[in-house]
């Protein structure tokens, strides 16, 4: 058991970038610290009982880490689609420039040479 917990974090790490990874060690933490307190409560009240400021600090911190993460990527995600709209709005403009250059030749202005 021990091979397989040690080879699944190790996937993690691997395949994850490093917020899932913050992410999944705020939850076992959590978690770990939850049934420690359940059990060290069982036997001393008060122990157990603060013990259990523990898993709400990382359950806090893995909500917070959470949504300012999900905000932040939403950010990213507005500021390079409208860069991309951007972009595309200038092509878009170039390309009716060069147009009509194309189809306006300049005609050849008749001027009249008095002499």
């Amino acid at each position: 058991m021990k091979k397989s917990v040690s080879n699944w974090f190790l996937n993690i790490v691997e395949n994850n970038g490093p917020l899932t990874v913050l992410q999944v060690v705020y939850g076992v933490v959590g978690l770990a610290f939850l049934v420690i307190a359940g059990l060290v409560g069982i036997l001393n009240h008060p122990l157990g009982g603060g013990l259990l400021i523990v898993p709400l600090v990382c359950f806090v911190a893995l909500g917070m880490n959470v949504i300012v993460w999900a905000l932040i990527r939403l950010l990213v995600d507005v500021l390079a689609a409208s860069k991309m709209r951007e972009i595309a709005r200038a092509e878009a403009e170039r390309k009716e420039v060069a147009k009509k250059a194309r189809t306006t030749k300049k005609k050849p202005s008749k001027k009249s040479t008095k002499k």
